[in-house]
């Protein structure tokens, strides 16, 4: 669950876990004003990517990607990112992008470029 405001962008996202009968807290993750969270897997390896967009104070922050370590998602890369509504993952030929939607950038407003990676 991304969560992005609730009097501070500086909050806990969570990831539930369902028990048989309901969803209950497995983990929490810091963010910062997080606007997407999407799942993915590379060969048997899993992820997590966060859209962070913001902190209170500027657009221009980093996104994360969890992996899961058998028990629990660990940090594993930063991406630099600039107010990000979103992100997607795709799989072309076996290799798998992803791309974080920029939306603001502190110079040119509106216009934020995104970028694809792989």
């Amino acid at each position: 669950m991304a969560y992005y405001y609730d009097g501070t962008y500086l909050l806990d996202s969570v990831i539930y876990q369902w028990n048989r009968k309901l969803f209950e807290v497995f983990q929490k993750i810091a963010t910062k004003g997080a606007s997407d969270v999407t799942f993915f897997a590379i060969n048997s390896d899993k992820y997590l990517a966060v859209a962070n967009y913001q902190d209170g104070s500027t657009r221009s922050i980093k996104s994360v990607i969890y992996k899961w370590s058998g028990s629990k998602f660990n940090k594993f890369q930063e991406i630099a990112t600039e107010g990000p509504m979103g992100c997607t993952v795709f799989v072309i030929n076996n290799d798998t992008f992803i791309t974080f939607t920029n939306h603001y950038n502190s110079q040119k407003k509106y216009s934020a470029q995104s970028t694809l990676f792989k």
